[in-house]
């Protein structure tokens, strides 16, 4: 894959959503009252964040988010979509083997809004693409 400036650039906003969007989304279920202690999720959450951002832009590189396709919203809909299933895999697994504990709906709403950043961070990419009307 030939790492242009644009690339790295989308590389980089990736990365930075993804840490947002998770840390977003943990802050939002910590509202809830029925969470007892959230020091311990923001605890996993710090040590299962560097898997997640790798994960997200893995499956970024896999589905051509990046390169020549890299104002294509398809590829990012593919990748967030893979990276939110494989998250939830992943988080079970840490769960039940490891004891780590990030609440799914965390996963499933840091993958979401990290779909819809990553999407929206494209959307000039493609402005600039499309020329008008044939």
């Amino acid at each position: 894959m030939n790492w242009t400036h644009n690339n790295l650039a989308f590389a980089l906003v990736d990365f930075f959503l993804v840490v947002v969007a998770y840390s977003m989304s943990l802050g939002l279920r910590i509202l809830d009252p029925m969470v007892g202690d959230p020091s311990v999720f923001w605890t996993h959450l710090a040590v299962a964040m560097p898997s997640i951002i790798a994960i997200h832009l893995l499956t970024n590189v896999l589905a051509g988010a990046y390169g020549s396709r890299a104002g294509q919203i398809t590829a990012v809909v593919v990748a967030g979509f893979l990276s939110g299933v494989l998250l939830l895999v992943i988080s079970f697994l840490a769960r039940t083997e490891l004891g780590v504990v990030i609440p799914y709906t965390v996963i499933a709403l840091g993958a979401g809004l990290t779909l819809v950043g990553m999407s929206l961070a494209r959307l000039p990419s493609r402005s600039r693409q499309w020329s008008g009307p044939p």
